[in-house]
């Protein structure tokens, strides 16, 4: 016990002296890398000077986040984004008869689109098939490049 209590009070002398020294002139100390904290906890009394043992104090954890954010290149052929869903029509018309629906989330090729003036239908296909159908601009976002959707003349 006394080993303990001599070996504190050198330790705070000690350190209580290298703070108190003259640095020099222009010394820089050296760089510390930082760390992440870890909580350590133990089961084991830690001895005061009167002799009473305190239970360890808690250590706090901060925790440290690296966010790594992944680009996704741009898809060669424009592809329909459902962000609700959908209808796919035969024709380019909400009058025109629905031959499936597409669910918000999922996502289709684009094959074309109606004619120059109008540009409110896409053409897409069909999953898992090699039909196509007809869907309204307002239900879908575009992943990559409009200049390469061509426009699909009447008759629809």
């Amino acid at each position: 016990m006394k080993r303990a209590a001599i070996f504190v009070s050198i330790l705070i002398t000690g350190i209580a002296l290298a703070c108190t020294l003259p640095a020099g002139p222009n010394v820089q100390p050296p760089a510390i890398p930082t760390i992440p904290q870890v909580a350590v906890t133990s089961n084991i009394p830690i001895p005061t000077a009167s002799g009473t043992s305190l239970p360890p104090a808690a250590q706090t954890f901060t925790p440290t986040v690296t966010i790594t954010q992944t680009v996704s290149p741009t898809p060669s052929v424009p592809t329909a984004l459902f962000i609700m869903n959908a209808n796919c029509r035969s024709g380019p018309d909400k009058t025109k008869t629905a031959v499936m629906s597409f669910l918000k989330g999922e996502t289709s090729e684009i094959l074309g689109r109606n004619n120059e003036l109008d540009n409110t239908w896409w053409q897409v296909k069909i999953p898992n098939s090699d039909d196509k159908c007809w869907v309204s601009t307002i239900t879908v976002n575009v992943i990559g490049s409009y200049d390469d959707i061509p426009t699909i003349p009447p008759p629809y």
